[in-house]
């Protein structure tokens, strides 16, 4: 019908896309899926078109969604199971490990798309972190069938249960989503494929409650009736086309998630549960133990160690049995993790109850046209007492602390160094500066 070649909301003008590789295999028949594996693309004419079309439905969407399947990353180099020997993406050269590959051209426009306001949430069936790799936020991407860069969401199988909080999260974001990019996958019956199809049925009923759903694949789905567009084109080349009338050029590099220490200060206790009011901790250097905290996650409460970081920066983590990747870009991109830095004071000759480093922890938070701030050190356990030594325009200048947290709290000018004495529970003192 029409509206499986190009969508409900295409034009009737819009020829048929040719086919341009040939199958007799079902594209998924490890999932059930009986449809053919045959390839078809748009003629330029009409995927020229189709693009302005989604253009105007990303300004229009209030929430759009990206949900995404292998076929997104098969320009990278990973394999994926739709694909067949003849494809058209044959040729692309497969890597000796997934874990080198890099983020495709279409990632690298997702990320783009983010940043300019167009694409406010993320729906990942692969396990690879090529949208993280490439730029996207953690805090928008749901990982619904598992990570390789998360060691608390081992990759689900097919028969497994989805993690409780990603199930609940992905209802919560598909009663949300307005508009759903639907990228590279087969839609084979999954429940994740919810994302896609509800608000495709949720337009056909009203085109004012949903823009609908566009898919972007080589090969046919079950759900190409209901799509408000329906394009037939590789990822990279569609998204290219979408980058130059969205963005307005199409020159995107790789923004790979920067470099980073390996310790941080973080709210937490020591039951490793978030609390606004402690400080700890989170060492993730080499041969450091660790738990899994998340009790929704599969393998909770087992225990393992940070390895080595591999040749991308990323911490390769042991858990039981298995091996894990965990992605840098959580510690960059996490607010509350606060680095180690120059000036906190490392801990020399220390004793098995004196720990190798006490942190030098600041906040601060606006107040009417000035700032409160405040200074303590972590961890306390083996601190007697601290002495700050302020800017002599505060009274008094000089504050000595004999409680933990070990805090000053002051309003006003808090741009200057502040001297400090850290008097140890062993007798010894330690003395530093910091600069607010």
């Amino acid at each position: 019908s029409f509206e499986q070649l190009h969508g409900h909301r295409g034009d009737r003008v819009w020829t048929a896309p040719r086919m341009v590789s040939r199958s007799d295999e079902a594209n998924r028949a490890d999932q059930g899926n009986t449809i053919k594996a045959s390839e078809y693309m748009d003629e330029p004419e009409v995927l020229e078109a189709k693009v302005d079309a989604i253009v105007e439905m990303l300004k229009k969407a209030k929430c759009c969604t990206a949900y995404t399947g292998a076929g997104l990353s098969r320009a990278s180099g990973i394999g994926d199971y739709a694909s067949k020997k003849n494809s058209i993406n044959s040729k692309i050269p497969k890597l000796r490990s997934p874990y080198e590959a890099k983020p495709t051209y279409a990632h690298r426009v997702l990320v783009a798309l983010e940043r300019a306001g167009y694409l406010h949430h993320y729906v990942q069936q692969n396990h690879d972190g090529l949208p993280q790799k490439g730029g996207f936020p953690q805090e928008k991407i749901n990982e619904i069938h598992g990570a390789w860069y998360d060691p608390s969401n081992p990759v689900v199988q097919f028969s497994g249960n989805l993690r409780t909080d990603l199930f609940e999260w992905m209802i919560e974001m598909e009663k949300r989503t307005d508009l759903c990019l639907c990228l590279g996958t087969s839609l084979s019956g999954m429940n994740a494929d919810r994302v896609a199809e509800t608000p495709a049925k949720r337009s056909l009923k009203s085109r004012s409650r949903a823009l609908g759903t566009v898919i972007i694949n080589l090969q046919q789905t079950r759900l190409d009736e209901v799509s408000a567009i329906r394009v037939w084109a590789t990822l990279d080349d569609t998204f290219k086309m979408i980058a130059k009338t969205a963005i307005g050029h199409d020159a995107f590099n790789i923004d790979p998630p920067r470099a980073c220490k390996d310790q941080f200060v973080i709210p937490y206790n020591k039951e490793g549960k978030y609390d606004p009011n402690s400080r700890m901790v989170w060492d993730l250097r080499d041969h450091q133990k660790i738990r899994i905290q998340n009790p929704e996650a599969s393998n909770f409460n087992q225990t393992g160690e940070i390895f080595r970081k591999d040749e991308q920066g990323h911490y390769v983590v042991h858990v039981g049995r298995h091996q894990y990747r965990f992605g840098k870009w959580c510690v960059n991109a996490d607010p509350v993790f606060k680095k180690v830095e120059d000036d906190d004071v490392l801990m020399e000759d220390s004793k098995s109850e004196i720990p190798d480093t006490i942190h030098i922890v600041q906040t601060h938070k606006p107040v009417g046209d000035t700032h409160e701030w405040s200074l303590s050190v972590n961890p306390v356990e083996a601190v007697a007492q601290v002495t700050w030594e302020l800017h002599p325009t505060f009274h008094p200048p000089a504050v000595t602390c004999t409680e933990a947290p070990f805090s000053v709290t002051r309003t006003g000018w808090g741009v200057f160094t502040v001297n400090f004495k850290i008097q140890l529970t062993n007798g010894k003192a330690l003395t530093g500066k910091h600069k607010l």
